[in-house]
């Protein structure tokens, strides 16, 4: 399998994505030499939740899952999230740790941005503190659509909701024929849903017989888009 590239930081094509696509020459070159890049395996742990937070991480290449452990130990996906997805320590606090773990859904690279350089460039770079205010907002709007989704919404709803999201995140309209760029599973649905796998594969089971998605070999695609947006807003 072909290796994720890892790139410069001035020809980087995902900055553009990021907190630090307003930095410019010698304010570049300082994010460069402080900022550091790794590689990373599918299901190569990042961080583990309640381990104190060091560092700022940026997607660069690949997918990172956000997950927890719930109280009957099964593992509650947060968010799946792309290139330019900011996560990690957030906060300016010193003392803090991460509230959910973070692991390479498939192989890429991500940035660290060490605490203290954190720190220092918010303070020094408006226009970086800016677009983190900005990022921070997106986060969470999605994050009360998930809320609002586990709270209110039954298991059929949900499994659109979340397709809908996934789709989405790669593409400016879903229409029929659509492809969720992301390889999925039964089980990733299911966690991501708050559902069990058996509820998860039935209702996934009724929207491929209702020709609404198909789903082989982890791709998945939605087949009548207005009918899986009908079933998430109901």
């Amino acid at each position: 399998m072909k290796q994720p590239p890892i790139w410069e930081c001035e020809g980087c094509p995902v900055r553009k994505l990021t907190i630090v696509s307003d930095l410019k020459g010698e304010d570049l070159l300082e994010f460069q030499r402080n900022v550091r890049k790794h590689k990373a395996k599918a299901g190569q742990l990042i961080y583990a939740e309640g381990e104190k937070c060091e560092a700022l991480y940026i997607v660069m290449h690949g997918r990172v899952k956000l997950y927890y452990q719930g109280v009957d130990g099964k593992e509650q996906i947060v968010d799946i999230i792309g290139p330019g997805a900011v996560f990690g320590d957030i906060s300016l606090s010193r003392n803090s740790r991460y509230d959910v773990s973070a692991e390479a859904y498939e192989d890429g690279v991500y940035c660290s941005i060490p605490l203290d350089y954190y720190h220092e460039l918010i303070q020094t770079k408006p226009q970086v503190a800016i677009r983190l205010l900005s990022e921070l907002d997106g986060q969470l709007t999605k994050t009360r659509k998930i809320i609002r989704d586990l709270s209110l919404k039954r298991a059929r709803q949900r499994m659109a909701s979340i397709i809908f999201r996934l789709a989405k995140e790669d593409n400016e309209k879903i229409y029929d024929g659509v492809e969720v760029k992301l390889p999925v599973t039964v089980q990733t649905l299911a966690y991501m849903g708050g559902l069990t796998q058996e509820t998860a594969s039935r209702v996934l089971g009724d929207l491929r017989r209702e020709k609404i998605l198909s789903l082989k070999n982890r791709r998945l695609k939605i087949l009548k888009a207005e009918a899986l947006v009908k079933i998430s807003d109901m």
